[in-house]
């Protein structure tokens, strides 16, 4: 599923924005494969979440790329995002474990 998602993710913004397969957008892509792998819930946020900012780059006035580069960043706040997440709940856990 996650793998589907970051190819969809690579391939909508390669078809809406610019056909030009630059690394950074394959990065990105792989970003995401990996800030939603293991989060079911995270994988429904994120199909959310691009949904929601592909129709509202739509009616933005701005430049094609300004609207690419948001577009294309958009991974690296779900992996920070995931991060912490992860690191409540690990600290969450922690704290269970020792009675603390």
């Amino acid at each position: 599923m996650e793998l589907f998602i970051s190819l969809a993710f690579l391939g909508i913004g390669l078809i809406v924005f610019h056909w030009k397969p630059y690394p950074y957008k394959i990065l990105s892509s792989i970003i995401l494969y990996y800030a939603i792998r293991h989060d079911t819930l995270l994988q429904c946020i994120y199909v959310a979440i691009t949904g929601i900012a592909l129709i509202s780059l739509c009616f933005i006035k701005a430049s094609k790329n300004g609207k690419e580069i948001f577009y294309f960043s958009m991974p690296c706040w779900l992996e920070i995002i995931s991060c912490a997440v992860r690191l409540i709940d690990l600290q969450h856990q922690f704290f269970k474990t020792y009675d603390i």
